[in-house]
């Protein structure tokens, strides 16, 4: 018999009861420093009750510098845990599997928005160095250091950790649309 889109699924380990999917969507649902907000846990809380199987939060930043507009979600430090936890908790509860999107903004990032940083320090980070024509914010690049690029791959294994320790089932990492995991991929970006 052919499975329809009704049917349970098993992605590894992970069974969801069905095979529909909300992807994660940018709300700016967030407070302007990154934490989760009432309205943020009611509208997750909504579309799990909606019957979807699999629930994954929008982009949560993993590092200080992914900002690319207010209110995104941040996952970048210890504290953000309990607001994650207070989140992903509703979804499961509804019956659906929960899980939160990581992001590092690369080429997207918008010093602006990057209030986490003093402003001696914002920067639009990429796999090289790029005119300010090639970033999505019309600003100069600086080509991530040896260490920097440990820091982004660090980053990434930190918010993986802080999303079980908020007891998300699953991690999606966001690598399209000009994100610092597709700069490394393509050619015109990584010129290393």
């Amino acid at each position: 018999m052919t499975a329809t889109i009704y049917d349970p699924i098993r992605i590894g380990p992970l069974e969801a009861r069905n095979r529909f999917h909300h992807r994660p969507m940018w709300s700016g649902s967030a407070d302007p420093w990154g934490f989760i907000l009432p309205r943020t846990v009611e509208m997750y809380r909504r579309i799990a009750r909606g019957g979807h199987g699999l629930v994954t939060v929008q982009v949560a930043c993993v590092h200080k510098s992914s900002y690319v507009a207010p209110n995104h979600v941040a996952i970048f430090d210890d504290p953000y845990i309990p607001g994650l936890w207070e989140l992903g908790r509703p979804i499961g509860m509804e019956g659906a599997r929960a899980g939160i999107q990581h992001f590092y903004a690369g080429s997207l990032s918008n010093p602006r928005w990057q209030i986490h940083l003093p402003k001696s320090e914002r920067f639009v980070p990429a796999p090289s160095d790029a005119p300010a024509d090639w970033s999505y914010h019309g600003k100069p690049t600086r080509a991530l250091t040896s260490e920097g690029v440990e820091e982004a791959i660090e980053s990434f294994a930190e918010g993986a950790a802080r999303a079980a320790e908020a007891e998300f089932d699953y991690v999606m990492i966001h690598a399209t649309h000009g994100s610092l995991p597709m700069q490394f991929l393509s050619p015109r970006w990584n010129r290393r």
